[in-house]
């Protein structure tokens, strides 16, 4: 412990762990502020349809991804995208894709929901 003199201070003394669970969610970007609640639909739609264990398929995936880009497209304007997505939903941001972005998002719901 005498090689550690971190391991002997309080807790208190350290301002990084006094942050809250909304200190946290306020550091999220923006698009994700504005695509969650979209992907949150389709995956409640999921779990009503067809319950918390079911997988979609590719070409559904495909879909609903589609369906998020174009929901996002429909509601917000954003400068830091480009104006229209692509045919498979994605949309070009900083070398990503807003399709990803929901993509992943649904698939973590959907992992996430089965515990």
């Amino acid at each position: 412990m005498m090689n550690m003199p971190m391991m002997n201070m309080p807790m208190m003394n350290m301002p990084m762990m006094i942050m809250n669970d909304e200190d946290l969610k306020s550091m999220y970007p923006k698009v994700y502020i504005r695509i969650y609640p979209i992907v949150k639909y389709h995956y409640d739609m999921i779990v009503a349809k067809h319950g918390r264990m079911y997988c979609p398929t590719v070409d559904e995936m495909d879909r609903m991804c589609k369906d998020i880009c174009d929901k996002y497209k429909e509601h917000y304007k954003d400068e830091d995208y480009d104006d229209d997505c692509n045919e498979d939903g994605m949309r070009r941001f900083r070398g990503g894709g807003l399709g990803n972005l929901g993509r992943i998002l649904l698939i973590g719901s959907l992992i996430g929901g089965r515990y």
